[in-house]
């Protein structure tokens, strides 16, 4: 975990079933603490041999033009992303329940826009033109 968070625009957490004890630990320390916001992003498996036996059956096979690949079920994104609700916009899925594409998304652009209305980030600005004037 990075102590100094004042420069991050936001977290991005690759999200698959057998990492949720790590995710709640990010929640806890970005999203509560540092109130960084954080986005999950939900892994996709071109090759379903990578998937854990015990979480195979959560995972939808799907075709992108001619491309394949396993995806989380959107119900079980659903479940994931909905029980941290209370932290409002601080804690959001890249796409949407149903796609994974930017089309469907924009967090990274609202991500950026909050980060750039920061303080912090005026900070950083205003030193940046006090060089360049010497």
């Amino acid at each position: 975990m990075v102590a100094e968070t004042s420069n991050l625009m936001m977290v991005r957490f690759r999200t698959n079933l057998w990492n949720l004890d790590l995710l709640d630990e990010v929640i806890e320390y970005y999203g509560i603490k540092k109130k960084t916001p954080i986005t999950l992003t939900f892994m996709r498996y071109r090759n379903g041999g990578l998937i854990p036996e015990t979480f195979r059956e959560f995972y939808i096979k799907k075709v992108h033009i001619l491309n394949s690949y396993y995806e989380l079920d959107e119900g079980i994104k659903r479940d994931i992303t909905e029980q941290f609700n209370y932290l409002g916009k601080l804690v959001g899925m890249c796409g949407s329940y149903k796609s994974s594409f930017c089309k469907d998304c924009y967090r990274c652009v609202w991500a950026y826009e909050r980060f750039l209305a920061s303080k912090e980030f005026r900070e950083v600005l205003g030193n940046f033109y006090k060089n360049i004037d010497r």
